[in-house]
Protein backbone atom coordinates (compact mmCIF):
# COMPACT_ATOMS: atom_id res chain seq x y z
CA UNK A 1 0.00 0.00 0.00
CA UNK A 2 1.24 3.38 -0.91
CA UNK A 3 0.88 6.41 1.36
CA UNK A 4 0.21 9.81 -0.13
CA UNK A 5 1.06 13.05 1.67
CA UNK A 6 -0.86 16.18 0.66
CA UNK A 7 1.41 19.19 0.76
CA UNK A 8 0.21 22.77 0.75
CA UNK A 9 2.55 25.18 -0.88
CA UNK A 10 3.79 27.95 1.42
CA UNK A 11 2.85 31.46 0.30
CA UNK A 12 4.77 34.33 1.88
CA UNK A 13 2.35 36.78 0.24
CA UNK A 14 -0.69 35.28 2.03
CA UNK A 15 1.08 35.50 5.38
CA UNK A 16 1.98 39.11 4.72
CA UNK A 17 -1.60 40.00 3.84
CA UNK A 18 -2.88 38.39 7.06
CA UNK A 19 -0.33 40.29 9.10
CA UNK A 20 -1.36 43.57 7.44
CA UNK A 21 -5.03 42.93 8.26
CA UNK A 22 -4.19 42.32 11.89
CA UNK A 23 -2.16 45.51 12.01
CA UNK A 24 -5.01 47.51 10.50
CA UNK A 25 -7.52 46.06 12.96
CA UNK A 26 -5.20 46.81 15.86
CA UNK A 27 -4.57 50.34 14.60
CA UNK A 28 -8.31 50.98 14.23
CA UNK A 29 -8.88 49.75 17.77
CA UNK A 30 -6.14 51.98 19.16
CA UNK A 31 -7.46 55.02 17.27
CA UNK A 32 -11.01 54.30 18.46
CA UNK A 33 -9.83 54.02 22.05
CA UNK A 34 -7.89 57.28 21.79
CA UNK A 35 -10.93 59.05 20.32
CA UNK A 36 -13.16 57.68 23.08
CA UNK A 37 -10.70 58.83 25.75
CA UNK A 38 -10.48 62.30 24.19
CA UNK A 39 -14.29 62.59 24.06
CA UNK A 40 -14.59 61.51 27.70
CA UNK A 41 -11.84 63.95 28.69
CA UNK A 42 -13.44 66.87 26.82
CA UNK A 43 -16.85 66.01 28.28
CA UNK A 44 -15.31 66.05 31.75
CA UNK A 45 -13.65 69.41 31.08
CA UNK A 46 -16.91 70.93 29.80
CA UNK A 47 -18.89 69.51 32.73
CA UNK A 48 -16.33 70.73 35.26
CA UNK A 49 -16.24 74.19 33.69
CA UNK A 50 -20.05 74.41 33.55
CA UNK A 51 -20.34 73.30 37.17
CA UNK A 52 -17.68 75.77 38.30
CA UNK A 53 -19.41 78.55 36.36
CA UNK A 54 -22.73 77.69 37.99
CA UNK A 55 -21.20 77.72 41.48
CA UNK A 56 -19.32 80.99 40.87
CA UNK A 57 -22.42 82.78 39.56
CA UNK A 58 -24.85 81.35 42.12
CA UNK A 59 -26.84 84.01 43.98
CA UNK A 60 -29.93 84.12 46.19
CA UNK A 61 -32.35 86.95 46.84
CA UNK A 62 -35.85 88.02 47.82
CA UNK A 63 -37.92 90.50 45.78
CA UNK A 64 -40.95 92.50 46.85
CA UNK A 65 -43.08 94.61 44.50
CA UNK A 66 -46.29 96.45 45.29
CA UNK A 67 -48.26 98.53 42.80
CA UNK A 68 -51.31 100.74 43.16
CA UNK A 69 -53.31 101.81 40.12
CA UNK A 70 -55.84 104.64 40.31
CA UNK A 71 -58.22 106.18 37.81
CA UNK A 72 -58.14 109.59 39.54
CA UNK A 73 -55.56 111.93 40.96
CA UNK A 74 -55.48 111.77 44.76
CA UNK A 75 -54.13 114.10 47.44
CA UNK A 76 -53.04 111.54 50.03
CA UNK A 77 -53.09 107.76 49.93
CA UNK A 78 -52.06 105.44 52.76
CA UNK A 79 -51.95 101.69 52.13
CA UNK A 80 -51.43 98.86 54.61
CA UNK A 81 -50.16 95.94 52.56
CA UNK A 82 -49.14 92.32 53.24
CA UNK A 83 -45.43 91.98 53.97
CA UNK A 84 -42.78 89.24 53.56
CA UNK A 85 -42.57 87.94 57.12
CA UNK A 86 -39.92 85.46 58.29
CA UNK A 87 -38.65 84.13 61.59
CA UNK A 88 -36.87 87.42 62.32
CA UNK A 89 -39.66 89.72 61.19
CA UNK A 90 -40.26 91.58 57.93
CA UNK A 91 -37.52 91.00 55.35
CA UNK A 92 -37.13 94.15 53.25
CA UNK A 93 -34.35 96.58 52.32
CA UNK A 94 -34.30 100.09 50.87
CA UNK A 95 -37.21 100.78 48.53
CA UNK A 96 -37.30 102.48 45.16
CA UNK A 97 -40.39 103.85 43.41
CA UNK A 98 -41.50 103.63 39.78
CA UNK A 99 -44.39 105.33 38.02
CA UNK A 100 -46.36 104.70 34.85
CA UNK A 101 -48.88 107.30 33.74
CA UNK A 102 -48.76 109.14 37.05
CA UNK A 103 -46.41 111.16 39.22
CA UNK A 104 -46.04 111.29 43.00
CA UNK A 105 -44.67 114.25 44.95
CA UNK A 106 -43.37 112.20 47.90
CA UNK A 107 -43.61 108.69 49.27
CA UNK A 108 -42.56 106.56 52.24
CA UNK A 109 -42.58 102.83 53.05
CA UNK A 110 -42.42 101.71 56.68
CA UNK A 111 -42.95 98.51 58.65
CA UNK A 112 -45.87 98.87 61.04
CA UNK A 113 -47.53 96.58 63.57
CA UNK A 114 -51.24 95.92 63.09
CA UNK A 115 -53.87 93.61 64.50
CA UNK A 116 -53.02 91.30 61.59
CA UNK A 117 -49.32 91.28 62.38
CA UNK A 118 -46.49 93.28 60.80
CA UNK A 119 -47.38 94.92 57.49
CA UNK A 120 -45.99 97.57 55.17
CA UNK A 121 -47.44 101.07 55.33
CA UNK A 122 -47.05 102.87 52.00
CA UNK A 123 -47.81 106.60 52.02
CA UNK A 124 -48.16 108.52 48.73
CA UNK A 125 -48.61 112.29 48.55
CA UNK A 126 -50.25 114.01 45.58
CA UNK A 127 -50.56 111.27 43.00
CA UNK A 128 -51.30 113.06 39.73
CA UNK A 129 -52.39 111.34 36.55
CA UNK A 130 -50.42 112.31 33.47
CA UNK A 131 -52.10 113.35 30.23
CA UNK A 132 -51.39 110.53 27.84
CA UNK A 133 -52.66 109.94 24.31
CA UNK A 134 -54.49 106.79 23.43
CA UNK A 135 -52.53 103.68 22.49
CA UNK A 136 -53.13 103.51 18.74
CA UNK A 137 -51.52 101.07 16.32
CA UNK A 138 -48.69 102.44 14.19
CA UNK A 139 -49.74 103.98 10.88
CA UNK A 140 -48.69 101.55 8.13
CA UNK A 141 -50.07 103.73 5.33
CA UNK A 142 -52.82 101.25 4.49
CA UNK A 143 -56.37 102.64 4.73
CA UNK A 144 -58.72 100.64 7.00
CA UNK A 145 -60.72 97.97 5.24
CA UNK A 146 -64.15 96.50 5.96
CA UNK A 147 -64.49 95.64 9.63
CA UNK A 148 -61.36 97.54 10.69
CA UNK A 149 -61.56 100.12 13.46
CA UNK A 150 -61.42 103.71 12.37
CA UNK A 151 -58.89 105.95 14.11
CA UNK A 152 -61.36 107.83 16.29
CA UNK A 153 -61.81 108.56 19.97
CA UNK A 154 -64.49 105.88 20.40
CA UNK A 155 -62.25 103.16 19.02
CA UNK A 156 -59.15 104.24 20.94
CA UNK A 157 -60.07 106.08 24.15
CA UNK A 158 -57.36 107.84 26.09
CA UNK A 159 -55.69 105.94 28.90
CA UNK A 160 -57.11 107.20 32.16
CA UNK A 161 -55.18 105.34 34.86
CA UNK A 162 -51.80 105.70 36.47
CA UNK A 163 -49.68 103.28 38.50
CA UNK A 164 -47.18 103.85 41.30
CA UNK A 165 -44.98 100.89 42.27
CA UNK A 166 -42.54 100.34 45.15
CA UNK A 167 -39.78 97.76 44.86
CA UNK A 168 -37.06 96.25 47.04
CA UNK A 169 -34.48 93.45 46.73
CA UNK A 170 -32.81 91.67 49.66
CA UNK A 171 -29.73 89.60 48.88
CA UNK A 172 -29.16 86.42 50.88
CA UNK A 173 -25.78 84.90 51.78
CA UNK A 174 -27.41 81.48 52.07
CA UNK A 175 -29.35 79.53 49.43
CA UNK A 176 -33.09 80.12 49.60
CA UNK A 177 -35.23 77.09 50.42
CA UNK A 178 -37.62 77.25 47.47
CA UNK A 179 -39.23 73.80 47.63
CA UNK A 180 -40.70 74.00 51.13
CA UNK A 181 -40.27 77.64 52.17
CA UNK A 182 -43.18 77.94 54.59
CA UNK A 183 -41.81 77.93 58.12
CA UNK A 184 -38.22 78.64 57.08
CA UNK A 185 -38.35 81.55 54.62
CA UNK A 186 -40.14 84.93 54.55
CA UNK A 187 -43.55 84.62 52.89
CA UNK A 188 -46.47 86.96 52.31
CA UNK A 189 -48.49 87.56 55.48
CA UNK A 190 -51.12 87.69 56.77
CA UNK A 191 -52.40 84.54 55.09
CA UNK A 192 -55.71 83.20 56.39
CA UNK A 193 -57.62 80.07 55.30
CA UNK A 194 -54.56 78.62 53.59
CA UNK A 195 -55.78 75.84 51.29
CA UNK A 196 -53.76 73.62 48.95
CA UNK A 197 -55.02 73.74 45.36
CA UNK A 198 -53.97 71.92 42.16
CA UNK A 199 -50.81 73.26 40.53
CA UNK A 200 -51.58 74.63 37.06
CA UNK A 201 -48.18 75.99 36.07
CA UNK A 202 -45.40 74.43 34.01
CA UNK A 203 -46.07 70.73 33.35
CA UNK A 204 -42.42 69.83 33.99
CA UNK A 205 -42.61 71.17 37.54
CA UNK A 206 -45.88 69.53 38.55
CA UNK A 207 -44.20 66.59 40.34
CA UNK A 208 -42.58 68.89 42.93
CA UNK A 209 -44.43 72.22 42.80
CA UNK A 210 -47.16 73.10 45.28
CA UNK A 211 -49.90 75.74 45.15
CA UNK A 212 -52.04 77.33 47.84
CA UNK A 213 -54.87 79.85 47.95
CA UNK A 214 -55.44 82.13 50.93
CA UNK A 215 -57.13 85.29 52.15
CA UNK A 216 -55.24 88.37 53.25
CA UNK A 217 -55.98 91.91 54.39
CA UNK A 218 -55.30 95.41 53.08
CA UNK A 219 -56.34 98.89 54.14
CA UNK A 220 -56.76 101.77 51.69
CA UNK A 221 -57.12 105.19 53.32
CA UNK A 222 -56.64 108.68 51.98
CA UNK A 223 -57.91 112.15 51.18
CA UNK A 224 -59.17 113.42 47.86
CA UNK A 225 -59.62 109.84 46.67
CA UNK A 226 -63.17 109.12 47.77
CA UNK A 227 -64.40 108.37 44.23
CA UNK A 228 -61.26 106.68 42.93
CA UNK A 229 -61.21 103.08 41.76
CA UNK A 230 -58.03 101.44 43.02
CA UNK A 231 -56.30 98.22 41.98
CA UNK A 232 -53.58 96.63 44.13
CA UNK A 233 -50.99 93.96 43.32
CA UNK A 234 -48.37 92.66 45.75
CA UNK A 235 -45.71 90.20 44.53
CA UNK A 236 -42.99 88.51 46.57
CA UNK A 237 -40.44 85.92 45.40
CA UNK A 238 -37.51 84.07 46.91
CA UNK A 239 -35.12 82.64 44.34
CA UNK A 240 -31.74 81.13 43.56
CA UNK A 241 -30.17 81.84 40.17
CA UNK A 242 -27.00 80.83 38.32
CA UNK A 243 -25.32 80.92 34.91
CA UNK A 244 -24.45 77.70 33.09
CA UNK A 245 -24.70 78.31 29.37
CA UNK A 246 -27.71 80.55 30.15
CA UNK A 247 -29.47 81.87 33.23
CA UNK A 248 -31.45 79.36 35.29
CA UNK A 249 -33.29 79.68 38.57
CA UNK A 250 -35.63 78.07 41.07
CA UNK A 251 -38.05 80.04 43.18
CA UNK A 252 -41.20 80.37 45.23
CA UNK A 253 -43.69 83.21 44.86
CA UNK A 254 -46.66 84.77 46.60
CA UNK A 255 -49.17 87.23 45.18
CA UNK A 256 -52.03 89.27 46.59
CA UNK A 257 -54.33 91.26 44.31
CA UNK A 258 -57.44 93.40 44.54
CA UNK A 259 -59.43 95.07 41.76
CA UNK A 260 -61.76 98.08 41.79
CA UNK A 261 -61.46 98.88 45.48
CA UNK A 262 -62.48 102.12 47.18
CA UNK A 263 -60.92 104.19 49.93
CA UNK A 264 -62.03 102.82 53.28
CA UNK A 265 -60.46 103.24 56.71
CA UNK A 266 -61.28 99.64 57.55
CA UNK A 267 -59.67 96.31 56.65
CA UNK A 268 -60.60 94.75 53.31
CA UNK A 269 -60.29 91.05 52.47
CA UNK A 270 -58.26 90.23 49.37
CA UNK A 271 -57.31 86.99 47.60
CA UNK A 272 -53.83 85.53 47.54
CA UNK A 273 -51.95 82.66 45.90
CA UNK A 274 -48.68 80.94 46.75
CA UNK A 275 -46.48 78.62 44.66
CA UNK A 276 -43.28 76.78 45.59
CA UNK A 277 -40.88 74.36 43.92
CA UNK A 278 -40.84 76.17 40.60
CA UNK A 279 -37.88 76.29 38.22
CA UNK A 280 -34.82 74.09 37.74
CA UNK A 281 -33.19 71.88 40.38
CA UNK A 282 -29.88 70.42 39.00
CA UNK A 283 -28.39 67.59 41.01
CA UNK A 284 -25.25 69.52 42.00
CA UNK A 285 -27.41 72.04 43.93
CA UNK A 286 -29.56 69.49 45.75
Amino acid sequence: MRAYVLSVPFSPMALSEETDVRRVVKLVGVVGLVIALVVVFLAGVVFTAATAMAYNSYSSEYRYDASVTTDQSVDELTLHLPAPVGEDGVVVDEFSVFSDGASVDSWTVDVTETEHGPMLEVHLSRVTLEDRPADRPADDGVPPGPGDLEDDEAAFPERTTGTISVHTVVESDDPVETRSPRGSEPVIAPAYNLTEVPYTGHDGWADRAESYAFDSRVMIDGMGAENASIDLVVDHTGENSWWSGGWSRNYYEGRVSAVDRSVDDDWQTVSGEFHSGEGSYPWFFR
